[in-house]
Formats: C-alpha cells, sequence, structure tokens
C-alpha cells in the first residue's frame, strides 16, 4: 500500500502525470469491496383461493342448505 513514506520525490517536484498515477494507486489499496445484505428469508404465506358463495352453496344438498339458513339467523 502506497504511504506518505513511500515518496521519493516531494509532491511539489513531481510531474501531474505522476501526481495523478499515485493518486490513484492510493485510492485503490483504499477501496473495499460492497457487501451487499442478505435478505432474510420471509415465511411464505399460502394464498388463499378465491372461492364464489354461489359455487359452495350449489354443491350443498337442500337439507344442508335448510341448516345452513337456520344457522345464520340464529347468529
Amino acid at each position: 500500500m502506497a504511504t506518505i513514506n513511500d515518496l521519493t520525490t516531494s509532491v511539489s517536484e513531481m510531474s501531474d502525470e505522476d501526481l495523478f498515477e499515485h493518486i490513484k494507486e492510493v485510492r485503490k489499496y483504499r477501496r473495499t469491496p460492497v457487501i451487499k445484505k442478505k435478505k432474510a428469508n420471509k415465511a411464505t404465506k399460502s394464498k388463499a383461493s378465491k372461492v364464489s358463495v354461489d359455487t359452495l352453496v350449489s354443491k350443498l344438498s337442500p337439507s344442508e342448505i335448510q341448516n345452513l339458513i337456520d344457522q345464520l339467523e340464529r347468529g
């Protein structure tokens, strides 16, 4: 890693190209890799399928429908 102690000549005596090269070298060693954070796995929720009331009621027998009506009326 390049440090100030590695300079053999004064900064004021360096050419522009040498200064830019030295700055690039210093910056190269200062860079740290970006670490991406892992997302926590969330528990998957099962999606409830959409079912219409008409479909459910059409599968019931007449006695079951009457029983359902009685239960709904009671609250």
